[in-house]
């Protein structure tokens, strides 16, 4: 017996040692196993979050471009460096396809197959299919009623209660707004408390529970066993249905005039199946193959869940913080506000698509709050074929995980001098010189699909607030604005953040001060 319980340790001892030197075989600095378990057990007590504890490990090795590090016994590879960042994101894109996030079954559950977790065949498919939606021309087209939209934003922060507001829920109610008229085609108006339970929906996306956390390690330890569990809850792919249903119905299962995501959808659904060039197969001559894969009800709803999910929890972050950082700050607020006054007044006084792009200190404001706090604050990718990084000896294998820690880079003093501080200057005119370094929506084929809508969107809600009202901080100003740790793959703003809002006295004094 003593025998065999010391074969078992020996075993042990060498599948230990085997495992965890996978990056010093390769001389890349690994963190040591002690201090990953005290920072992962940071995270689990919920005293930081996923973001913070990967700018933590990206702080304490300054001097290294990659750093190596394990979740339980898989290695992962964390890239600090930017030029080697753009061959993960962009260049090499066909050995880092995959996100290499919740991928635990052969068949992924039916949520799962939509943009932003397939892979393979299916995102390169959806990918080429969807993008028309979030095209110049179908934003222009939904302009107004992001505007609408924001007008009742600004009229509900002007009549509130002492003029103070909690920005992220507010901003919340509005992104929800949006996503329901522009890409659903409902009128959710949560900005007036109807529908609350799409809001609830909205808000409970990227917000994993206990239940959540338990099935994922179940999932991940014994695949086969678990492998009829879902990830996404009941709750979450039932409200979904739900609304999916009520829409389809309003549009007799047939594509519209409407012209909008939903319409999208079902015209693939009509069409029957996607075709296109495979990602991963190839012909004997090097070409890739044709793949097709068959556009299902379910492949449409999981597309409405994620566009739900992406166009509500991004915009909200942004835009609140974006108001929150102008508040602090009077000085540029009172830049926003002169710049605002000289563009509306040649554009008759209507705040236009047109209008809203030709507002670059505004956007300049706003590009500085998403580095100071990325939705997205982190970037994975799998590895998918055996690869050696450029310009060194490391030779990763199938299946190794690559973190980008994207809100770590935007925090470099390297990249962005005095990290800490709020300074539009930096993306304003000849200054905006960051590109590689600058990464809030990610980067390459897999970069943020709704980007240019995310903006849109963001701006117009902080152009139509500022053109009639300033904003002010309530309170003392934290560090740094408090996270919502009980998020995943998303960082989050902690509610309540509170921001006062007055009208202005004279929004036309300043319009020929520029």
């Amino acid at each position: 017996m003593m025998f065999f319980m010391g074969l078992v340790f020996m075993l042990f001892f060498f599948y230990c040692i085997h495992t965890y030197n996978y990056w010093s075989r390769r001389g890349v600095k690994q963190i040591s196993l002690f201090s990953l378990l005290r920072m992962f057990k940071l995270q689990c007590l919920n005293q930081v979050s996923e973001v913070e504890l990967y700018e933590n490990l990206y702080a304490a090795n300054s001097n290294e471009k990659i750093v190596g590090f394990y979740v339980f016994t898989s290695p992962v590879l964390m890239v600090r460096d930017p030029e080697i960042i753009k061959y993960v994101l962009i260049r090499d894109f066909d050995t880092f396809y995959s996100r290499g996030i919740l991928e635990l079954d052969k068949e992924p559950e039916p949520f799962l197959n939509q943009i932003f977790f397939s892979v393979g065949d299916l995102w390169k498919l959806l990918r080429k299919n969807i993008s028309p939606a979030f095209s110049t021309g179908k934003i222009k087209g939904m302009f107004h009623q992001i505007l609408e939209r924001a007008e009742k934003l600004q009229h509900i922060a002007c009549t509130a209660d002492k003029g103070e507001i909690d920005a992220v829920d507010l901003v919340k109610r509005y992104s929800v707004d949006v996503v329901g008229a522009c890409g659903l085609g409902i009128d959710l108006n949560t900005l007036n408390g109807e529908h609350e339970v799409v809001l609830k929906l909205c808000k409970r996306f990227f917000k994993p529970t206990k239940r959540d956390i338990l099935v994922y390690l179940l999932k991940l330890n014994m695949p086969a066993i678990f492998k009829h569990v879902h990830i996404i809850s009941s709750f979450l792919e039932d409200t979904t249905k739900a609304v999916v249903d009520i829409i389809m119905k309003q549009r007799n299962n047939e594509p519209s005039d409407r012209n909008d995501f939903v319409d999208l959808l079902l015209k693939l659904k009509k069409k029957g199946t996607m075709v296109g060039d495979s990602l991963t197969r190839k012909n004997v001559d090097g070409s890739p193959t044709k793949t097709e894969v068959e556009f299902t009800d379910a492949l449409l709803t999981a597309q409405v869940f994620m566009y739900m999910a992406a166009g509500t929890d991004t915009t909200t972050s942004a835009t609140s913080y974006t108001l929150y950082e102008l508040g602090h700050h009077p000085e540029y607020q009172r830049k926003c506000h002169e710049e605002i006054d000289f563009v509306l007044a040649r554009h008759g006084n209507q705040l236009t698509y047109e209008a809203i792009k030709e507002m670059k200190y505004l956007e300049a404001c706003f590009r500085e709050a998403l580095r100071l706090f990325s939705p997205t604050g982190n970037f994975m990718r799998k590895c998918m074929k055996q690869y050696t990084i450029p310009g060194t000896n490391v030779t990763l294998d199938p299946g190794v995980l690559v973190v980008v820690p994207a809100q770590a880079v935007h925090m470099d003093p390297q990249y962005f001098p005095d990290p800490e501080r709020f300074c539009p200057d930096r993306f304003y005119g000849e200054h905006a010189t960051f590109k590689d370094a600058y990464m809030p929506f990610g980067k390459g084929p897999r970069a943020c699909i709704g980007e240019h809508l995310a903006y849109i969107q963001s701006l117009v809600a902080v152009a139509a607030v500022l053109r009639q009202s300033c904003v002010s901080p309530v309170g003392e100003r934290p560090s740094r604005v408090p996270r919502d740790l009980n998020t995943t793959i998303i960082q989050n703003i902690k509610a309540p953040l509170r921001i006062k809002v007055t009208l202005r006295t004279n929004s036309n004094e300043n319009i020929n001060k520029l």
